[in-house]
């Protein structure tokens, strides 16, 4: 490699290029080298092929990975059924779990679902195209596919573990940790779904439509506060556990309750709470969240408030003091009455508006921390609104942007983007991957390896010595040893 690397050096301008054409080169021996090894282990296979295999040619075989394009001749092989059809076998490819017609790696194939989740996919494929020594990557179609087949098996593995749940009582393992709060927040992200397409006939001026919109539903889940770093003024939510469906609100419930199971013991929550801007989907979650109570979050709370009584700032004043205090109903309403009395046409029905949010979430005005709680109040609880952030950073970035409109590959993608956010998508992914190897790819490699030690070892003994030839004698006895490889 000393004066190939001499070679290379002088020819580049620079380190950078110098360091791109040595993995180039570096990925070129290792393909090859790759190659060399699958095929013996081809060949060790065919001396262990059990009867009834009839050895008819070679077929060769690309496989696209990250560190290029592998080619190989592998052995194929006739087999006769007990029906009387014939098939094709490939001893190497049921040996290190290579699948039929698939001409991608896995680990070429992770790497790119991995980016899916966090990129649009065009700047996901162009990210795995520039990991590979000589630039080529999966087209953005490719990865689409990809995403839509790992997320909706994820998808039918976890309605199966929900039936199993919440039809036959079979409780799914636990992490174990024993939380006696936790704090939900829930929220959704709207997006745009793509409708059916008609076809303009020549001259003619299609109206134009609005966009169909659809949910994506999150809860993030948490055990509390904590600084950033200890001298920190700031903080961040501790343990934090999203979870992510395009589902109705039962649907999402469930789910959401089989996902909390690999989070807590849920059992052993004494006091939840729920936080959230109303709507019926979240309050619903208190059915399925353990000793849950609802909180009406508090930017909503006072958006709503300002929007409602936006010309009466004194009215504003005294709502804010009522649920500040005491939160009584009887209170409030007096107050709004009041300011319906004073408001004009349009601003009576925006009261009324405002009255009606507040009467369906009375129960959801005080704030969780001045409520008569089963458990002590620490002193590092803060209030509840992370969900907002949350939603807006990893999920919206990626589901809203850039003019996107999406079909059946948003459900997948929204699984795969909750395991990101849990740290079980490599997980997942090792799920959905290649089959492991065979146990007999051991003993064939041993035989390989056997075999290429004893032509590095005693190839250059492999030779006619005349000392050996004639009778025989003590030195002919120890030269013969000598020569016989370990």
């Amino acid at each position: 490699m000393v004066p190939s690397i001499s070679s290379i050096l002088q020819e580049q301008p620079d380190f950078k290029t110098l360091e791109l054409r040595l993995w180039e080169e570096a990925a070129k021996a290792v393909r090859a080298e790759l190659t060399r090894v699958l095929e013996a282990l081809d060949s060790a296979l065919m001396a262990q092929r059990p009867a009834g295999l009839r050895h008819c040619g070679w077929k060769r075989r690309v496989i696209e990975s990250l560190i290029g394009r592998v080619e190989i001749r592998r052995r194929r092989y006739r087999e006769e059924l007990a029906t009387g059809e014939r098939r094709w076998r490939y001893l190497l490819d049921e040996a290190v779990g290579l699948l039929p017609e698939v001409t991608v790696s896995p680990g070429l194939r992770d790497r790119a679902v991995e980016a899916a989740v966090r990129v649009p996919y065009r700047r996901a494929a162009a990210e795995v195209a520039r990991v590979r020594p000589d630039g080529w990557g999966p087209s953005h179609g490719a990865i689409h596919r990809w995403v839509c087949q790992i997320g909706e098996q994820r998808i039918e593995r976890e309605a199966g573990q929900v039936a199993d749940l919440f039809e036959d009582g079979v409780v799914p393992p636990t992490s174990g940790d024993r939380v006696e709060v936790l704090f939900a927040e829930a929220d959704e992200v709207r997006v745009a779904l793509q409708g059916s397409k008609r076809h303009r006939r020549p001259g003619e001026v299609l109206p134009r439509r609005r966009a169909r919109r659809g949910e994506v539903r999150l809860l993030v889940a948490h055990r509390g506060w904590e600084r950033r770093h200890p001298g920190s003024a700031e903080y961040r939510l501790a343990r934090k556990h999203v979870y992510g469906a395009v589902a109705g609100a039962e649907g999402f419930w469930r789910g959401a309750v089989l996902s909390l199971h690999g989070y807590c013991a849920l059992e052993q929550v004494r006091y939840a709470v729920l936080n959230g801007d109303g709507a019926g989907w979240i309050r619903q979650g208190i059915e399925y969240l353990p000793n849950c109570e609802f909180q009406l979050d508090r930017w909503h709370l006072w958006q709503a408030v300002k929007t409602g009584l936006s010309e009466q700032p004194v009215a504003q004043h005294q709502v804010y003091g009522v649920i500040q205090g005491s939160g009584e109903w009887a209170a409030l309403d007096a107050v709004l009455r009041q300011a319906r009395q004073g408001a004009s046409g349009e601003q009576r029905a925006a009261v009324d508006r405002l009255h009606r949010y507040l009467w369906e979430n009375r129960d959801g005005l005080l704030e969780y921390r001045r409520r008569g709680l089963p458990v002590v109040v620490e002193a590092s609880w803060r209030g509840l609104g992370a969900a907002e952030a949350n939603v807006d950073k990893p999920w919206a970035e990626r589901l809203t942007k850039r003019g996107m409109s999406w079909g059946r590959g948003l459900a997948p993608l929204v699984r795969l983007m909750s395991l990101d956010r849990q740290g079980a998508l490599q997980a997942w992914l090792e799920v959905c991957g290649w089959r492991a190897f065979q146990p007999e790819v051991r003993e064939a490699m041993r035989t390989v390896v056997r075999k290429s030690r004893g032509e590095e070892a005693g190839g250059w003994l492999e030779v006619r010595l005349p000392a050996l030839a004639g009778a025989r004698s003590q030195l002919r006895r120890t030269l013969r040893d000598v020569r016989r490889p370990a």
